[in-house]
């Protein structure tokens, strides 16, 4: 994890973190913001998420899965402080 930016191990660790989740989904009016949407192309440039195929969510739908490689020991990473919490969507 350590190649990855701040942003993107923030991100990670706050939609996947401890493998709770697996699939994230955001729908309108949620856009997801450019700071975001650099984050999740990081992550799976990374191999670590994976784009949902856009034909098999509703209009106007983006999603991303959890690949295994997101299984990665999160005690690794630094909890986000509050400093470094950023919008993933804005409305």
């Amino acid at each position: 994890m350590s190649t990855l930016s701040r942003d993107a191990e923030v991100v990670a660790y706050r939609l996947f973190g401890m493998g709770a989740v697996t699939t994230v989904t955001f729908d309108r009016p949620h856009v997801i913001t450019s700071r975001a949407k650099t984050a999740f192309d990081e992550l799976a440039k990374a191999g670590m998420i994976e784009p949902f195929d856009p034909n098999k969510l509703p209009v106007g739908h983006q999603g991303w899965k959890a690949t295994l490689k997101i299984g990665h020991p999160w005690s690794e990473l630094a909890e986000p402080t509050e400093h470094e919490v950023f919008p993933i969507t804005s409305d």
